[in-house]
């Protein structure tokens, strides 16, 4: 006998006639049991955190997709660019709680290769804040941006500060350059 729960699918398997009968399938909506993530060489407790799927409510679809791709994002900020999460598996038990597991192939940690300033001259720069080697993290590369828009805008210049990023997945390196765009103001001193 084969019972198709939406979910997944529990294998009855008939016996001999002196078996006791499985136990029933339940129908409706499944709650969620157990959510596991699985990773080598990443903080999983801190990924879970993240997640809106939680034991005990009911299992969602949708709520699954968005969790995977929340799952992606945080690898992906913490400098994993290459990371793939797998389609969440869900395997119910005979009495139809769900079991979730996220397969995660975080691929290699990004480093800085390069940091370029382009549009201003390196005497209006200032210190960088991100530097060759470091963890191709999101926050800081948007720190990095924000520093030295900071820096020009103390110095008078009005131009916006952007921060393009190529990534080498070869070498699992990316190349940041800090565009700015925009004229000094009037009141910069020469």
């Amino acid at each position: 006998m084969l019972a198709a729960a939406g979910w997944g699918v529990v294998h009855l398997c008939a016996g001999d006639a002196d078996a006791a009968p499985p136990a029933p399938v339940r129908s409706g909506p499944s709650l969620v049991a157990s959510i596991a993530l699985d990773a080598r060489g990443v903080t999983t407790a801190e990924l879970r955190a993240l997640l809106a799927t939680r034991p005990g409510a009911q299992l969602d679809a949708a709520a699954l997709a968005l969790d995977r791709d929340v799952l992606r994002d945080a690898l992906v900020a913490r400098g994993y660019l290459a990371a793939r999460i797998g389609a969440p598996a869900v395997t119910l038990d005979t009495a139809g709680a769900a079991f979730v597991t996220f397969a995660i192939a975080q691929g290699p940690l990004y480093r800085v290769r390069s940091v370029a300033v382009r549009g201003v001259s390196t005497t209006e720069t200032g210190p960088m804040t991100l530097a060759t080697g470091d963890v191709a993290q999101a926050d800081r590369i948007a720190a990095a941006r924000i520093a030295l828009a900071d820096r020009l805008a103390a110095r008078g210049h009005r131009g916006a500060v952007t921060a393009n990023v190529t990534t080498d997945d070869a070498s699992a390196a990316v190349d940041v350059e800090l565009a700015v765009a925009g004229a000094p103001s009037r009141n910069t001193r020469k």
